[in-house]
């Protein structure tokens, strides 16, 4: 650069520059509302049950946690080009923690609305550490510290407002999938996350667990279904009788995260929205098309993209990058 400022460390990296601006402390945040993930069932079809063979009473059984969604406020970061970086403060930490992960975020009327799934709920919910550009903060106005300008008269550093101060950072793998092994049996699908965590190593072990503060975006998302479908026929009590069943489980997961040691951060997943889907008929014969049983799902649920899709995967054991730092640097 031919004019201003530029810091280095022994390393030759930068660490102030006034032709960057960089991102400073806006707060911390609690959730204004916690609901569990979306659940949808729909059921329809004839209720002829002459022989005593259908099994009405696992039509609620869906067999699957779902996680918890909480979502956020940010008042500060209103300046809709520029979204603020969360960091995630966990509710706890341990190879028994929930993992959370921010799922979506979105401006709306001078405000960014932030999500973060968690695979169970707590109360409260994580804590997000807020850091946006200086032009969406008011600036410190004390007589000392740095305040470092680029050629445009616009401050892009300020030490009386906590510039981010990055201690660890690595690189994450996701699971390739989110549920392995068995579905369901019968009438029953079972589809909880059932994966191996992945870990990832980073350098922050001088930072207490319970001070740790990790941002990492979640993009991998799975979807699983199970099916099942069963027909009878025969004479009961004198009476003929005949029934045709399918039925539908499905889910959808989003990658999470959870510390679970000074040194160690792992990936997971987490429900974020599940459903169960079926279709009867009084005649063994009944046979049921993908496109009947879909029909069958509430016309605004299926707008939104919520109705299930094939077994598939989208990002799924790609590299994320990591970022750890302290939060007893913004007390």
């Amino acid at each position: 650069m031919g004019y201003g400022l530029s810091i280095t460390n022994d390393s030759g990296q930068i660490l102030i520059d006034s032709d960057i601006s960089q991102l400073h402390f806006a707060g911390t945040y609690n959730s204004v509302s916690d609901v569990a993930g979306g659940t949808l069932q729909n059921h329809s079809g004839g209720t002829d049950n002459s022989g005593g063979n259908f099994p009405y009473q696992n039509l609620n059984s869906l067999g699957s946690t779902v996680g918890h969604i909480y979502t956020y406020h940010i008042t500060q970061a209103d300046i809709s080009t520029k979204p603020p970086m969360c960091f995630i403060k966990p509710t706890s930490t341990g190879a028994s923690a929930p993992f959370a992960g921010i799922i979506r975020s979105w401006f709306d009327a001078g405000i960014w609305k932030i999500e973060v799934l968690q695979s169970t709920q707590t109360t409260p919910g994580p804590t997000l550490y807020v850091f946006t550009t200086l032009d969406q903060l008011n600036l410190g106005s004390d007589s000392f510290g740095l305040r470092v300008m680029n050629a445009s008269n616009e401050v892009t550093f300020n030490s009386q407002n906590r510039p981010l101060r990055i201690k660890g950072s690595g690189d994450i793998d996701t699971p390739t999938l989110a549920h392995t092994g068995s579905l369901g049996s019968s009438w029953l699908g079972t589809l909880d996350v059932n994966c191996i965590p992945k870990d990832m190593t980073h350098s922050a072990s001088s930072i207490p667990v319970d001070k740790q503060l990790y941002y990492v975006p979640s993009i991998a998302h799975c979807a699983e279904q199970y099916r099942h479908s069963a027909s009878d026929s025969g004479t009961y009590d004198w009476h003929s009788y005949a029934w045709a069943r399918n039925d539908l489980y499905w889910a959808f997961y989003r990658s999470a995260f959870r510390i679970t040691s000074t040194t160690n951060l792992q990936c997971s997943y987490a429900i974020y929205y599940r459903g169960h889907v079926s279709r009867t008929a009084s005649d063994s014969g009944f046979i049921l098309s993908w496109e009947s049983l879909t029909n069958a799902v509430d016309a605004v649920v299926g707008s939104t993209g919520m109705v299930p899709y094939e077994n598939s995967s989208r990002n799924t054991g790609q590299t994320q990058a990591v970022i750890i730092t302290n939060s007893d640097w913004y007390v």
